[in-house]
């Protein structure tokens, strides 16, 4: 039920929406767009190696065995070359957020290929440059996910990370609280949340930042189906 209530609050209110990416209008073999099509304002920004050999790159790649027919198939890939090197990141940066109330949900499609662990960093991007902002952590490795918020971490089992699957996120306000559910036919994995001050609260006017990173083996990858944010109230 819990899994429901998260999808329901996030597939509402196309005016709420603060990114929105599916990659369906990106080509093959290239970088994301920067400026993806849905919610205005809203950006991509990539620090890619774009060598062959020296690291990870980040590239678009057609997928089509891996979703249901008739569903956009198009991933984000940040793609781990045989030679490690520079490693890349990708940064989705919202829209600037329109209240410092409101609860801000994420969701998005994932799935591993090969060895390696996936990593996304929340954050709010500070108006002063020189500001450490409060992060945290999501980890997806072999068949497991976690949460890590400051000194506090809560991990999810029982779910296929190299199929597959929907991770739902929202961040409180007031209190600061971070909740995370994964989603993924045939699994009931926990809920879990962390609660306390080392949580990121962004203001109004500030954009809510995802960078991602993926440590992998040769030829492995972290593919991302869709990244959704969305701006709503907690109930």
């Amino acid at each position: 039920m819990k899994v429901l209530v998260l999808a329901a609050l996030l597939s509402v209110a196309a005016c709420n929406a603060r990114f929105h990416a599916d990659f369906e209008a990106d080509t093959p073999g290239s970088p994301p767009a920067l400026n993806p099509p849905g919610a205005p304002d809203d950006r991509i920004e990539v620090v890619d190696s774009d060598v062959a050999g020296d690291g990870i790159v980040i590239r678009v790649t057609d997928e089509p065995d891996l979703v249901a027919s008739g569903q956009p198939f198009r991933f984000m890939s940040l793609i781990r070359e045989p030679t490690p090197g520079a490693s890349s990141h990708a940064w989705l940066e919202t829209a600037p957020m329109a209240t410092s109330t409101r609860s801000i949900f994420v969701e998005w499609e994932q799935i591993l290929v090969g060895g390696g662990t996936g990593r996304l960093a929340f954050f709010a991007l500070p108006d002063d440059p020189g500001t450490q902002p409060e992060v945290c952590w999501v980890f997806t490795g072999n068949d497991v996910i976690s949460l890590e918020c400051g000194s506090s971490a809560q991990e999810i089992e029982g779910i296929d990370t190299h199929a597959v699957h929907t991770v739902l996120m929202r961040f409180d306000r007031s209190p600061r609280r971070a909740v995370l559910q994964a989603a993924q036919a045939g699994a009931t994995p926990p809920l879990v949340m962390i609660e306390g001050g080392d949580l990121p609260a962004p203001v109004e006017g500030q954009r809510f930042v995802a960078q991602i990173a993926h440590d992998g083996q040769a030829d492995s990858a972290y593919r991302f189906n869709s990244f959704d944010v969305q701006e709503r109230d907690p109930n």
